[in-house]
C-alpha cells in the first residue's frame, strides 16, 4: 500500500510540475476478454469477460506515457459442473507506457478493483482485487484531435487481496483482455 502511495504521489508531482507541456488525451475504451481462477494450484476453469470504461492518457515525455482508466468489468464462467460465478467489478488500471515507434507501445503498472455484485454459491467474495498489469497497443491516428487504439493486457493478481476467498487457501487470478478504443486531444 506504501508503493501505491508513493506511485501516486511522484504521478501527481510530474503532472504539476510538467502541466503545460502535458499531452492530454480522454477517450473511452470497450472490450473482452477470459481469464482463469487457480486456488491450490487446481484451475477453476476459464472465465469470460467484458468490460467498458473511460480512459485518461498524459504524455509525460516524448515516449513516455501514463494512462489510468476507471473500468467496470463483469468476470463470469462457469465450472465444477454447474457451479456458476458472476462479479462486477469497478477497476482503477495504472499504466506507464513506452512508445518504442510511432504508435506501438508496451507498458506495465497495476491494477486495483472493487467488487460491487457477486455471485458465487459456496464461497464469498473479496471486496478488493490488486494485480500487475503489463500491456502493449498501437495507435491508429485519424486526425490531429483523434485517435483509434486497440490495446492488449494481462492482469496478474496472486494474493494481496484474495479474489476469492478459499478454506483451502489463497488463490491466483489471471485475466486477458483485449480493448478497442477512441481518444481525443485536449489543448
Amino acid at each position: 500500500m506504501k508503493r501505491v502511495i508513493l506511485i501516486t504521489f511522484f504521478s501527481i508531482y510530474l503532472l504539476h510540475n510538467n502541466l503545460y507541456s502535458l499531452n492530454l488525451d480522454i477517450g473511452g475504451k470497450g472490450g473482452f476478454g477470459f481469464g482463469t481462477q487457480v486456488a491450490n494450484g487446481v484451475s477453476q476453469g476459464m472465465l469470460s469477460h467484458g468490460g467498458i470504461g473511460f480512459t485518461v492518457e498524459v504524455g509525460l515525455y516524448k515516449s513516455l506515457s501514463l494512462e489510468g482508466n476507471i473500468i467496470i468489468q463483469e468476470k463470469g464462467g462457469s465450472y465444477s459442473g454447474n457451479r456458476e460465478l458472476s462479479l462486477t467489478y469497478l477497476q482503477f488500471p495504472l499504466l506507464a507506457k513506452y512508445y518504442v515507434y510511432n504508435g506501438f507501445w508496451l507498458g506495465a503498472g497495476f491494477n486495483f478493483g472493487i467488487s460491487f455484485i457477486s455471485s458465487f454459491p459456496g464461497g464469498s467474495v473479496e471486496p478488493m482485487d490488486f494485480g500487475f498489469l503489463l500491456g502493449f497497443g498501437e495507435k491508429f491516428p485519424l486526425n490531429k484531435s483523434k485517435t483509434l487504439f486497440i490495446t492488449a493486457e494481462f492482469i496478474y493478481d496472486r494474493g494481496f487481496f484474495d479474489t476469492l476467498k478459499s478454506e483451502s487457501g489463497k488463490n491466483q487470478n489471471r485475466t486477458y483482455m483485449l480493448y478497442f478504443g477512441i481518444l481525443y486531444r485536449l489543448y
